[in-house]
């Protein structure tokens, strides 16, 4: 991935000096589909929407780059939920519950291939981000799997205190897209494409009494890196807006 960004951040310098260059301004917005691949048990599902806003160079022949600042959502698929009032694994079943809601923020850089005029052209889109806020902190993951679970490990009296993992934060998200981009009318896109996601999530892992609070528990516990392998699916559209003036009569 990083010689993929340095690449296509090279070719962003070499367009500056094209005669032909056009700059706009663009916007877009996608849905994106992510599931673990490889590390852990491969459990972990998200859902994620993006919103770009930015600048796009174009040249007639050579094809159109994009350079974006990204806000990124992006929640849980499935968690692990009971059905009782304590931790029971015959009362536990995995659902369709968003309990882990985070926000994102960082840059993307798309490119374009082909002629510009062409209806149908092949892109990658490249985006980095990190998390600026999250209502999930010290959320309990299952021990295993690292999916979001709406009730901790044991009884919470003595001798057999809560337990768990914790959700700390996810400092980075990185994807490398590959796809097909389809000019609906002049200004706007529709494109779709799959490729490779990198995750780095901080857990804690934390035991507590029921008397006790969790967040001041959990406070000084070290943190662990967890590297997740994803496969992404992207759907999205975008729209260019000129930012020259209308010719003079």
């Amino acid at each position: 991935m990083k010689s993929l960004s340095l690449s296509l951040f090279s070719l962003l310098f070499s367009f500056l000096s094209f005669s032909q260059e056009k700059i706009q301004l663009v916007t877009g917005f996608s849905g994106s589909f992510s599931k673990e691949i490889r590390s852990n048990t491969s459990s972990q599902i998200f859902g994620g929407l993006d919103l770009d806003l930015g600048v796009k160079l174009s040249n007639k022949k050579s094809g159109e780059l994009f350079f974006c600042l990204t806000y990124g959502f992006s929640s849980n698929f499935m968690s692990y939920n009971t059905y009782g009032g304590v931790y029971d694994e015959d009362l536990y079943t995995y659902k369709i519950n968003s309990l882990q809601r985070n926000h994102f923020l960082g840059v993307s850089l798309k490119y374009l291939f082909l002629n510009i005029e062409a209806k149908y052209r092949p892109f990658i889109d490249i985006k980095i981000l990190s998390e600026i806020s999250s209502n999930y902190k010290n959320g309990r993951l299952m021990e295993n799997n690292l999916i979001p679970m709406n009730h901790p490990y044991g009884t919470g009296q003595f001798p057999t205190p809560f337990y768990s993992t914790l959700y700390h934060s996810t400092p980075f998200v990185g994807s490398a897209v590959l796809g097909c981009d389809f000019r609906l009318i002049e200004s706007l896109h529709l494109n779709l494409g799959i490729g490779y996601g990198f995750r780095i999530m901080k857990t804690k892992y934390a035991s507590w009494y029921e008397n006790e609070d969790l967040n001041v528990v959990a406070q000084d516990k070290p943190t662990k890196n967890i590297r997740s392998h994803m496969i992404d699916l992207q759907l999205g559209l975008t729209y260019a807006f000129s930012l020259k003036n209308k010719e003079q009569k």
